[in-house]
């Protein structure tokens, strides 16, 4: 039995256990080293650049006068930050399950852009174009890391592809840099009922401080909230609430699952982010 199965396996038992009901299954490690963390050289990911002899970088590449930092851990994938041209690419084969949606997560940072809209950011699944950005967009990205969040489920097909993140810049006038860190692949299977949840509301999504749910059904709920390897870390019984309010400052950036409750329905599940 692979690892991905026995994590599958175990995951699908801790749900049925907890909550007495078939519960999504969530295929854990699509994305092998999703932090970066092995280093250079690395087992999973393969790297290009024009000018450097690693895109995968730690502390040893310089700060970029500061800003240049991972999200977590220790390593980073950096591209661009040459002041001539340069081109550098990490990419990884995948192979996503056909268990339902598959959302590609990953965090964005770019805290130096130049004016130049040749430089860019380009994701790709295969030779299919899912992500891009330039510099006359990357503002959004400069402050901190931000999640972005694709839906890749068109790919959950079983098949193995080819996850790439190409950086470009014409180093012309100035240096742009792109830093990706904490890339996952979630794919999961929930069941949504219409009748039960078409007209819940969770927001905000990615959360940063509170995550709200709104028009839940009059009568007792019970809300669960998961870590994608299967942990239980949230549990509340409401009653009689139409609105809740849960605060999630203490939860660490990252992907989370939760379950919604409530008697003599199908539980409404959905996958959320704390940025």
């Amino acid at each position: 039995m692979n690892q991905v199965l026995a994590r599958i396996l175990s995951i699908t038992a801790i749900f049925i256990i907890v909550n007495f009901v078939a519960r999504p299954v969530f295929s854990q490690e699509i994305v092998k080293d999703s932090s970066f963390e092995i280093g250079h050289p690395n087992t999973y990911w393969v790297e290009s650049s024009t000018n450097f002899s690693s895109t995968i970088c730690s502390s040893s590449c310089g700060n970029c006068g500061g800003p240049c930092q991972p999200n977590t851990g220790s390593h980073y994938v950096w591209l661009g930050g040459s002041t001539i041209y340069e081109e550098g690419f990490v990419k990884q084969t995948v192979t996503i399950p056909v268990l339902g949606n598959a959302i590609l997560s990953f965090y964005l940072k770019t805290p130096k852009v130049a004016a130049n809209i040749d430089d860019f950011l380009k994701v790709f699944v295969d030779s299919t174009e899912i992500f891009y950005i330039n510099s006359s967009d990357s503002s959004t990205y400069k402050q901190k890391y931000k999640l972005v969040n694709i839906d890749i489920s068109s790919f959950a097909n079983g098949q193995s592809h080819v996850l790439k993140f190409l950086g470009h810049q014409t180093g012309n006038p100035s240096v742009t840099h792109y830093l990706i860190d904490d890339v996952n692949i979630i794919n999961s299977v929930g069941y949504n009922i219409p009748d039960n949840n078409q007209f819940i509301n969770i927001y905000p999504n990615p959360a940063h401080e509170y995550i709200n749910i709104d028009n839940i059904f009059i009568g007792n709920s019970q809300i669960n909230i998961f870590t994608l390897d299967g942990k239980n870390i949230f549990h509340a019984e409401y009653s009689n609430s139409k609105k809740i309010k849960i605060d999630t400052r203490n939860f660490e950036k990252g992907i989370y699952f939760i379950s919604i409750n409530q008697k003599n329905t199908l539980p409404l599940n959905r996958i959320f982010a704390i940025d």
